[in-house]
This record gives C-alpha cells, sequence and structure tokens, in this order.
C-alpha cells in the first residue's frame, strides 16, 4: 500500500469507524493468557481458545462477541488461529469466524460488510460487499491449530490466503471496492444474520461458527508475508503496543470468558451473546418504578393478535409487583402497507385500540405513530387512522396529559408524571419530525428544566445502534423529503435540538429491526449524559408471533442502576444473554450486560 493509501486508511478508521481523537495515554487491555508449554511449537498453535460448538446444528444455544463499535473501514488484513474437525463440522452451512453480513446490508445498505467464514468443505471463504472469494487449496478443519490470514491488495484487487504463514492462494477479482461507513458492529464466532432470509422462511440462519477460536486481529493495512509469519510466530503481540494504528482490533479468546478485551489501541471489546432465544433466569429484582416498553408491535397485530393482548394483560397483572409506572409504545403500531386494504388496515388498527384499552385506569400509556402508521404507510403526513383510533378527545382528558403541539392530533405531545421522588417529563414526537415540531419540542424541555425528560420518536438508532446520518437509507427524513416533507434525521434532532437540554434524560425508539436491544450512551452539549435506545422485536414476533416481548426498565434510584429485562410474557422466559442490561445511570455510566449462569466465568459450559 502506498504512504498516500495507508495515511488516507488510517485515517478513516480513526475518525470514521472508531471515532478515536488520538492515542496518546491510552490504556491497552493485555489479560493473562492460557498457553500451553511447548517452546517448540509458534505460539499460534498453543493457546487455549474459545469453543464456539455447544449449539451443534441446533442454533438454540449458540454464542457469540459482539464489538463495541464497528469497524467502518476497509479490513485489509485479517488474522485467526481457529481449530476444526471434520467430524463435528456441520456439513449443511456455512461457519463464521468474524463479520457483520446481515440481509439487510447485503441488499439496502449499499453492500457494506465483510465476512471471514469457512464453507462446507473447509475451505476459507471472504464474503467482501456483494461478492464471494472462496479459496479452495485448502481444508482447514485438520483437528490442529490453524493460523490464518487474508491479506487484500487494494491496489491490485487480490486476496491472498495464508496458513500457518505460508502462502496457500491468491484470488484475483476485477475490483474490490472500500467498505466504509459500517452501520452493523462485527461478530466473532458469527455475524448479524439473525433474521430469517427474504421472505421470512421457518428456519434461522445463525452461521455461528463450528469450533475453537483463539484470536482475531484486523488491519488497514496489507501485511507482508514476513509480518504475516511473524504474527503465526507469537500472537501475543499483536497489540498496541507493538502495532501501529493499523491494527484495528485484536483479541486473544482465552477461556471465553464474557468480555473480550481488544488489545489494539482503539479498545474496542468485544461482548459474549447468545441466540439462545427463550431461557430460564430469575429476572432482575423489581425497582423503585418501571416502565413496560413494547417496541414495534406490527407484527403481532398482523398475526396474532392475541399476543398483544397477553402482553397487556401481563402489565396490568403485574402492575404491583413490578412497580409499573407507565406503558410506553414505540411506534409502527399497526403494519400498514401500500398494498393494504382498507378493511385490513381497519382490523389493525381496532386491535390497537382495543388492546391498549385493556390499560385503561389501569397503568398510564402513552404512544407515538411508525412509518407504518401512516396512512398506507405513506411518504405524507397522513395520520387520519391514527388520530381517529386513538383520539385526541380521550387522551387529553387523562390527568398525566399536559399538552400537544396541535390541539386534536395525537402525534406530537407531552406528559407529566411523579415516581417516588422522581418528577418526569415524557415528550412522544412523531417519526421524523420537522423543524417546528423540534423547536416546540425544545420549548417544552425548556419549561420543565427540573424534570427528567424521556424523549420517544420511532426512528433513532439504526441498526448497528448508531444515530441515522442525514438523509440515509431508513432515516426518517429519507422517508419524507423525496416528497416535499421536511423531516430531521436523529442525528439532526441529537445535535440541533435534544443535545441543548440538561434535562434529556433517555431517547427511546423503535423502527430498526434486530434480535437485540442496541444502547448508545450520548453526551449533549450541557454536559450530561443521555442514554438511547432502539427497541424493536418485529423478528421475534415473525418468528413466533405469540411471544409478546416486553421490555421493563426498573430504576433504582439508591443505586442510580436502571436493570432492563428484556422477556417474553406469554413464555416467561427471558429473550437472548446480551438483553438482559444493567446501566448505572450516575454521573459516570457503564453499560455491564448480565450474563446468567449458562455462560461461567471459566469460559462456555456445555
Amino acid at each position: 500500500m502506498t504512504k498516500m493509501k495507508k495515511a488516507l486508511s488510517l485515517a478513516l478508521c480513526s475518525m470514521i469507524a472508531l471515532g478515536c481523537s488520538g492515542l496518546q495515554n491510552v490504556k491497552i487491555n493485555l489479560p493473562d493468557l492460557a498457553v500451553a508449554e511447548d517452546t517448540d511449537k509458534p505460539l499460534a498453535e498453543t493457546y487455549i481458545g474459545a469453543d464456539f460448538t455447544s449449539g451443534g446444528n441446533n442454533y438454540q444455544g449458540e454464542i457469540g462477541y459482539e464489538l463495541g463499535k464497528a469497524i467502518a473501514c476497509s479490513i485489509n488484513t485479517f488474522e485467526c488461529c481457529i481449530r476444526m474437525y471434520n467430524n463435528t463440522y456441520t456439513s449443511t452451512q456455512s461457519s463464521v469466524i468474524f463479520g457483520n453480513y446481515n440481509y439487510y446490508n447485503d441488499t439496502s445498505d449499499n453492500r457494506r460488510y465483510i465476512n471471514y467464514e469457512v464453507n462446507t468443505s473447509g475451505n476459507v471463504v471472504v464474503k467482501w460487499a456483494g461478492e464471494e472469494y472462496v479459496f479452495t487449496g485448502t481444508d482447514v478443519r485438520t483437528g490442529d491449530w490453524e493460523h490464518i490470514a487474508v491479506v487484500r491488495d487494494p491496489v491490485e484487487n487480490t486476496f491472498t490466503l495464508y496458513q500457518n504463514g505460508v502462502l496457500v492462494e491468491t484470488s484475483t477479482a476485477i475490483t474490490v471496492p472500500e467498505v466504509t461507513g459500517n452501520w452493523y458492529k462485527q461478530r466473532i464466532g458469527g455475524d448479524r444474520l439473525d433474521v430469517y432470509t427474504a421472505g421470512f422462511t421457518t428456519q434461522p440462519m445463525h452461521y455461528t461458527f463450528r469450533g475453537e477460536i483463539g484470536h482475531v486481529a484486523c488491519y488497514a493495512d496489507a501485511l507482508t508475508q514476513k509480518e504475516v509469519q511473524a504474527d503465526y510466530q507469537d500472537v501475543t503481540a499483536v497489540t498496541g503496543l507493538n502495532r501501529d494504528e493499523d491494527l484495528l482490533f485484536s483479541a486473544m479468546l482465552t477461556l471465553g470468558k464474557n468480555v473480550v478485551y481488544d488489545r489494539s489501541s482503539y479498545m474496542n471489546d468485544a461482548t459474549i451473546m447468545s441466540y439462545e432465544l427463550f431461557y430460564d433466569e430469575e429476572q432482575f429484582a423489581a425497582g423503585d418504578y418501571s416502565f413496560a416498553v413494547m417496541g414495534d408491535t406490527q407484527e403481532l397485530v398482523q398475526a396474532n393478535p392475541q399476543s398483544l393482548t397477553d402482553a397487556m394483560n401481563w402489565i396490568v397483572d403485574n402492575k404491583t409487583n413490578e412497580n409499573i409506572g407507565a406503558t410506553l409504545f414505540l411506534g409502527d403500531l399497526t403494519n400498514g402497507k401500500s398494498d393494504s386494504a382498507a378493511e385490513t388496515l381497519k382490523e389493525q388498527w381496532t386491535c390497537v385500540r382495543d388492546n391498549m384499552a385493556i390499560l385503561d385506569g389501569k397503568v398510564p400509556y402513552i404512544f407515538i405513530p411508525g412509518n407504518h402508521d401512516y396512512y398506507k404507510d405513506s411518504q405524507k403526513r397522513d395520520l387520519t387512522d391514527f388520530n381517529t383510533y386513538l383520539p385526541y378527545s380521550k387522551f387529553a382528558k387523562e390527568e398525566h396529559f399536559a399538552g400537544e403541539y396541535q390541539v386534536g392530533q395525537m402525534q406530537n405531545t407531552y406528559y407529566t408524571m411523579t415516581f417516588g421522588d422522581v418528577n418526569y417529563l415524557f415528550l412522544a414526537l412523531e417519526f421524523g419530525p420537522n423543524a417546528d415540531v423540534m423547536q416546540w419540542a425544545g420549548e417544552v424541555l425548556a419549561a420543565y428544566p427540573n424534570h427528567r425528560a424521556v424523549v420517544m420518536t420511532h426512528g433513532f438508532l439504526d441498526c448497528g445502534g448508531e444515530m441515522y446520518q442525514n438523509n440515509t437509507y431508513l432515516s426518517a427524513d429519507w422517508y419524507f423529503n423525496s416528497s416535499g416533507e421536511d423531516a430531521t434525521s436523529s442525528l439532526e434532532m441529537w445535535e440541533k435540538y435534544l443535545s441543548q437540554y440538561s434535562n434529556v434524560f433517555m431517547i427511546l425508539s423503535g423502527h430498526s429491526v434486530t434480535e437485540s436491544i442496541a444502547y448508545k450512551e450520548l453526551r449533549g452539549e450541557a454536559g450530561r449524559s443521555v442514554m438511547a435506545f432502539r427497541i424493536d422485536p418485529t423478528y421475534v414476533g415473525i418468528r413466533e408471533a405469540e411471544d409478546s416481548i416486553i421490555a421493563l426498565f426498573k430504576f433504582n434510584e439508591a443505586e442510580k442502576m436502571l436493570y432492563i429485562n428484556y422477556f417474553s410474557a406469554r413464555k416467561n422466559k427471558l429473550y437472548n444473554v446480551q438483553n438482559q442490561m444493567r446501566i448505572y445511570f450516575g454521573d459516570n455510566k457503564n453499560i455491564v450486560r448480565f450474563t446468567d449462569a449458562y455462560y461461567g466465568d471459566g469460559g462456555v459450559q456445555h
């Protein structure tokens, strides 16, 4: 790589991908390594890695690790140490070592993904922005530790595979585009294809790794064979202490601990997650008060209304023992589409109205519209059905109702409630509010400086857990601007408006569908940290429309801790270990992902 190309690549990685402002005085995590006492072999062949094979051919119980931030630039060298056995490896699907591929970034997001896999023949495979490169010259399922390196030459448009430091094969393409601006965080031992394929067939597509992984490293630079051989000889030296900024990520998966520390200078640690789906475990203890948060209910309303009814009944039945103070609906209440018949829309809106009414007089509730709630999912702001079935005349009478942007309309409203000694302001905003609505929202926030403000809007965090950039795919302004409607992206909503107010405490959104809750800490101009969440269980609903998924936010004011359980009210089971969270909301926030006893500190239990 020329000096100019390398400088550009490093700049992209430092400023775009990881948001690092500098590497001075950076603490690098160097945990103890479990290395076998065999000095005759390269270290790549001697240490103990994490075993990902607990799931077998069944997606239940499969695990992986998710990076804290997406690597948003091209990975020009990927290295890993893996061990696979031919007789234990599935013959029906690929086995993902590292990647961020999913259905949406393949079809609708400019194909910004990179995957490194082993196929059903034991060949190393690179999936790069819509193309697939298969190295057929070797089968890595040897039963021994193998050091694998894939080096991309962005000038010659080649991928070269090295196995244990030896050049095995080179694949040449007409062109290999840069992959920058990734939304989706990479995963070790899997990718992001956590949903069904197009058309939502009946089989899950979790291509988790079928073997052991001991080390993973990513570089912005294309390493030479000599450099690859050096890494093969001593993988413990692949750290930010020994390499410059082009080392994007490096992790030793020693004994499968719950946190995999990034040994590069970026401190982009990875956290354990599961595809275990529903599992038995005690929920967090009841808080001083809690909110029941309902992400997009569109699939429940369309496919199995009883599931929504069960969720509403659970909230009422558990109001006292869980101290539920409010229920919050985050939009896409219905599944209105351009081809939806009027009778279908009527049935869905009737379902929403009647199920919300279960909470009347028992648990206060607040709702907002999502893009599917505009008439036939239009690009115009037609909320006739929304305001007809959820009328202003009913909700403006509620004690907690405090005001609205436009009299007679429910799409931009605010509410005040008190839980214990804490005064709350709930600001319920439509999908992509225009500039006038956001100006009004700022005035409301300014009028309640001593209230904790919870802002609800349908589209705020994208599938990767980041704010939607201006006029990007699925951003609210992307929906409306083409039809001449003024709308703000979440980035503009935050930077221009919400960040200016010190009472903004939390931002809740739906819209972007993944199997996990997304959490992002924001810090505004006013100096206060703000918690942002994206909650959308749509794909859970598609899998099993009776799931009745609720996110229960429990607040412990003495500890200044927020405890979140994401669970099925019907099954009385938690949904995926990574969705059970503990977050400190005092002066210094620190997210801690709760993991149940299935994952001991000594490693993954099989």
